[in-house]
């Protein structure tokens, strides 16, 4: 019975940390397509892939922050490199080649 009882625990833990996941990189992908219409640039592949995770500390308490690459091309062929963070579903910022939006220090992530 106690068996059973963690495996339900676990299950609803990875079952909650899999929607949180999704949320994100959905979260993720249209703050991309955004920047990229406002930059006129077209978001390759319409996807993001994540590159760093770790935990933060917020406000509203703990959080993972996400740090997430796409490729972006203006002019169709070429393909550059851009970077969205998110702490929880909060945006810390966005990097389209060449634009920063959103880092207070006009800076790169540090996990960029």
């Amino acid at each position: 019975m106690e068996t059973a009882l963690w495996l339900l625990i676990a299950l609803g833990l990875g079952a909650f940390a899999w929607r949180d996941a999704l949320r994100s990189r959905e979260r993720a992908i249209r703050i991309c397509r955004e920047a990229c219409r406002r930059h006129d640039l077209q978001l390759l592949d319409e996807t993001v892939s994540v590159t760093a995770l770790r935990p933060a500390w917020t406000p509203a308490g703990p959080r993972i922050r996400r740090v997430y690459q796409f490729e972006v091309s203006a002019d169709g062929v070429s393909r550059e490199t851009g970077t969205v963070a998110l702490t929880g579903t909060r945006l810390d910022g966005v990097y389209v080649p060449g634009i920063w939006e959103g880092w207070e220090d006009t800076s790169p992530p540090r996990d960029h």
